[in-house]
């Protein structure tokens, strides 16, 4: 499954503001969404409904990566957050979504 960003600029200062353990993870976890894409469920990946899913970080601050999916093998990051920030970053992410 391929993976892109809506918006590449604000994941990579998102990323720059997580410690190096939590980059780390959010890297695993992207991978592990890459390479079982629809199988993946919780703990890592929760469905919001109406086609929003937030992949889930078990470390620190909690970071939640939220999107969508595109066909078959894609799929979108609409925008990236925290645990205490979660209902902000999931309405953005309903606005971002086409």
């Amino acid at each position: 499954m391929d993976i892109e960003f809506l918006d590449t600029a604000e994941y990579v200062k998102w990323m720059r503001g997580l410690g190096a353990a939590e980059q780390s993870k959010v890297a695993s976890q992207l991978e592990l969404l890459a390479a079982r894409g629809e199988e993946l469920r919780l703990p890592h990946v929760r469905w919001l409904g109406r086609g929003l899913f937030e992949l889930r970080v078990v470390i620190g601050q909690q970071p939640r990566l939220y999107f969508h999916r595109v066909g078959g093998d894609l799929v979108v990051m609409l925008t990236f957050g925290r645990k205490d920030t979660q209902q902000r970053d999931i309405a953005r992410a309903r606005r971002r979504m086409p």
